[in-house]
């Protein structure tokens, strides 16, 4: 194999795995804080009360904030846990720099690799 082929194909396949392993953006996070007293008209819902996914989800953020690329499937509000309210609130951010930096890179490489490929076909 020419190195030329072996440079062009290189590049296509890195600017592949620059777009195909982008951080996600926007970037979500669930945190809890408490136990708190939270407003006389705000509701508070029983831990026991929520779906298994949100519970497991909860007990996360409870030790550790949690961040992910997709939309948590809980809302902000109180939650009555273990003799506490805790408040439960969800963010959404930018992500990392890199989120915005590596598809454009990836993007990049893929047309040098093709323009590459192209020349060296002439």
């Amino acid at each position: 194999m020419k190195r030329g082929t072996v440079v062009w194909v290189a590049l296509v396949v890195v600017g592949a795995l620059f777009v195909a392993t982008a951080p996600p953006d926007p970037q979500y996070s669930v945190s809890v804080s408490g136990p708190i007293e939270p407003p006389a008209d705000e509701p508070v819902v029983a831990f026991e009360n929520l779906s298994e996914e949100n519970r497991t989800l909860f007990g996360e953020a409870l030790e550790a904030d949690q961040r992910s690329g997709d939309p948590p499937g809980i809302e902000d509000g109180y939650v009555a846990y273990e003799g506490g309210i805790y408040q439960l609130s969800t963010a959404v951010h930018e992500g990392p720099a890199g989120s915005l930096l590596m598809p454009s890179i990836g993007g990049l490489l893929i047309i040098a690799g093709c323009v590459l490929a192209a020349y060296r076909r002439q």
